[in-house]
């Protein structure tokens, strides 16, 4: 966070414990008896919020691990209860798993097993809980209890005339807590990662940066079930609602957030006569979303974390030869957002390699959503990475010269 002037830093204090309750990065005590919490993906505490002792904190597993846990209670005396999934160092997760197998057999559902540590002097709970036959939930927390909670898990099933039915199963009362103070964890996570898959979106190892993409992972879900419901007050079809581009729309939530001071380039907003293409360009990105490829083992040496944008060769430029006849392949990190053709951003109607000056009149931006008439360059199906250009649709603009002497 930026640096806060001394006679602002008390107000600042203050304004960031308030945010922080409200989004559920914290629990305070000061407002859990009159404030509704709905803090999914409750986050650690951040020190300037200097929360008080003995105040309890929560999260899901991408931040539960046990040094989480002990780091937390050794700075800020605030005891929490995570979920572990990935973190296992330190974490008996196989033990856990084989007492409770070893103890239920194939009929877990309903119960569990603790095992209980002390590390660096905070004492650290370890359960595995089996909340259905198949499914395990492993918790790691410095404080709760593990008895049987007086409110039962409702787990819902299909039975076998396709009916939805549902049943009540034991939780202990340390997991109950968790849960009570996260009330729609399940419901955002599930729009979260699964419609709107933001984290194959917005990838990042930065846990401040994932703090920042959880809050507008937030607003993000919260607006999109608004987009869907006002759409559907109208009569659209949910079907249609849900076929909107995601990456568009999750995109709106970062727009004009600073203005960039560089001039922009226009890019054009055009269909074909059929009604294909459908905007501006997009970055190219993996099969799981991600932008960037892993780094290599000489960018790790100089400390990156990211490696290279993925990049393809423009398929418009791929239409031209060269002076000497050859095909150009100039390198781009972007594509058409819809038929994912890879496409210049840059304006290279004025390249000297294609031509005269003014041979060409069109960008590879608008060559590809002018061309309802070529079939090649134009928006339609999907194109394929290995598609290769016609050689009998390649154009050379350069002038013919005679070769005798």
């Amino acid at each position: 966070m930026a640096e806060v002037p001394h006679e602002r830093e008390e107000a600042a204090r203050e304004g960031v414990e308030e945010v922080a309750a409200e989004a559920g990065l914290c629990i305070l005590p000061s407002t859990l008896d009159s404030t509704p919490h709905v803090g999914n993906l409750l986050l650690r505490e951040d020190l300037l919020a200097s929360p008080p002792a003995h105040v309890h904190t929560g999260g899901d597993a991408w931040f539960g691990s046990v040094a989480t846990s002990v780091e937390v209670f050794k700075r800020f005396s605030v005891n929490s209860t995570f979920i572990v999934k990935n973190n296992q160092d330190f974490f008996p997760m196989k033990a856990l798993h084989a007492v409770l197998t070893a103890r239920h057999g194939d009929r877990p559902a309903g119960h569990w097993v603790t095992m209980t540590t002390t590390i660096s002097g905070v004492p650290l709970i370890a359960v595995a809980y089996a909340w259905s036959q198949n499914r395990v939930s492993y918790f790691i927390s410095t404080c709760g209890s593990t008895e049987v909670s007086p409110i039962k898990y409702e787990s819902k099933f299909e039975d076998a005339w396709g009916n939805t039915s549902f049943k009540l199963i034991n939780r202990p009362k340390l997991a109950h807590f968790l849960y009570e103070y996260l009330p729609l964890i399940d419901e955002h996570n599930k729009q979260r990662q699964n419609i709107l898959a933001l984290e194959k979106v917005w990838l990042t190892k930065d846990v401040w940066f994932r703090n920042v993409t959880t809050l507008l992972g937030q607003c993000t879900v919260d607006m999109h079930r608004c987009f869907r419901n006002r759409m559907i007050e109208k009569g659209v079809s949910p079907s249609k609602v849900d076929s909107i581009r995601i990456l568009t729309f999750t995109d709106m939530m970062c727009g004009g957030l600073k203005q960039w001071p560089k001039p922009k380039q226009h890019f054009l907003i055009v269909g074909n006569e059929d009604g294909k293409g459908d905007g501006r360009p997009t970055r190219i990105y993996g099969k799981d979303g991600e932008r960037t490829k892993p780094p290599t083992k000489q960018q790790e040496q100089q400390g990156r974390n990211i490696g290279n944008a993925y990049v393809r060769n423009c398929f418009v430029c791929r239409g031209y030869l060269s002076k000497k006849g050859k095909q150009i392949n100039n390198q781009t990190s972007f594509w058409c957002s819809k038929c994912h053709m890879p496409l210049c951003r840059t304006d290279r109607s004025k390249d000297e390699e294609f031509g005269p000056p003014g041979s060409r009149h069109l960008t590879c931006i608008d060559a590809h959503y002018y061309a309802s008439h070529n079939s090649v360059i134009c928006c339609g199906k999907m194109h394929g990475q290995k598609e290769q250009f016609p050689k009998e649709e390649q154009l050379s603009l350069h002038p013919r010269r005679s070769s005798r002497k």
